[in-house]
């Protein structure tokens, strides 16, 4: 029986993907752009999940045990701009994938959320009970993808763990996988092309109710998520479990403090300048992962200058350095 994987090219899914492999998972993955050339084993496809056809003729050639949904489109301020392709893309197509893996007699899916749903809760750390209000469409299409999955708990006994990351960082720790560095949207690896190109960071607000004033998050390195992953396997095959579990550290760090350790890491200064609040930004996202240290076989063990230090050396090795 296989996993698969859908966004299997992108950051968070080629990390689970080399993950899944090591541990002698067989490993299938769909995405719209080729998938690099990281030698991982298994069976990778161009396509797109809203293709009917397509997903059917995959799921007929392949014994699918588990879907891992990546697929998405993820970026804040884009969701702002252009709310009904996100809607089109991380909602529509994802039920029409739906619709396919359960006519195939699969039941078991982790989907790949997002502290987005939260908005600005009033108490800190989050528990992923608090009510949820999304600033921004992005947050707002995985809050509904979590109540389909809900539903289809009820409806079709589809078990399902979505984990809410909060903010993804690092790199592969053999430089295997990582970013892609020319399209990033992320904070730590803007400020690490901004320290490698000597350009204006432009850091938006400085007027947060935070202690320095510009916004908190939570960082967590991309091998810790997708070591939730590789966990989430053994709750899903014990079957009867719709779940939702925060990924993070459980620790806040600010814009100013981000460009700080930036700044220790690469030795190099960054050319910071102040702009407005972006649209769609809360001031503080900091997670409780009280909840999945309890539920699985998993903690997050790397710190703040590792996650910032992968990516330093993931983007030396991507410009030959």
């Amino acid at each position: 029986m296989a996993v698969l994987l859908t966004g299997s090219s992108g950051y968070i899914g080629q990390h689970v993907a080399l993950q899944l492999a090591e541990i002698g998972e067989e490993v299938v993955g769909i995405d719209r752009t080729d998938h690099p050339n990281l030698g991982i084993p298994g069976t990778y496809y161009v396509g797109d999940i809203g293709d009917r056809a397509a997903m059917r003729q995959l799921l007929k050639d392949h014994r699918i045990s588990s879907v891992m949904h990546f697929a998405a489109s993820a970026s804040v301020p884009d969701s702002v701009a252009r709310p009904l392709f996100y809607y089109e893309n991380n909602v529509a197509r994802t039920i029409s994938m739906f619709q396919d893996i359960i006519k195939a007699g699969i039941t078991q899916i982790v989907f790949s959320s997002s502290a987005a749903v939260y908005g600005q809760p009033e108490s800190q750390p989050i528990e992923e009970d608090v009510l949820k209000f999304p600033l921004n469409p992005y947050g707002k299409t995985k809050l509904m993808i979590e109540e389909v999955l809900r539903d289809m708990a009820d409806a079709y006994l589809i078990n399902s763990v979505s984990f809410r990351y909060f903010c993804a960082a690092g790199a592969d720790s053999q430089l295997r996988a990582g970013e892609d560095m020319e399209k990033v949207t992320r904070l730590i690896p803007t400020l690490i092309n901004r320290a490698f190109d000597g350009k204006e960071f432009t850091i938006h607000g400085d007027d947060f109710n935070t202690p320095d004033g510009t916004g908190v998050r939570d960082f967590v390195h991309v091998e810790d998520i997708a070591k939730a992953h590789v966990a989430a396997l053994p709750l899903l095959q014990r079957g009867g479990i719709c779940e939702r579990f925060n990924i993070g550290n459980s620790i806040g760090y600010s814009v100013k403090e981000i460009v700080n350790e930036v700044e220790k890491v690469t030795g190099r200064e960054i050319k910071k300048i102040y702009g407005p609040r972006r649209e769609g930004d809360p001031a503080s996202i900091v997670a409780s992962v009280t909840k999945a240290l309890r539920s699985m076989d998993w903690v997050p063990t790397h710190n703040l200058e590792e996650m910032v230090r992968s990516t330093w050396e993931w983007k030396l090795k991507q410009n030959d350095c």
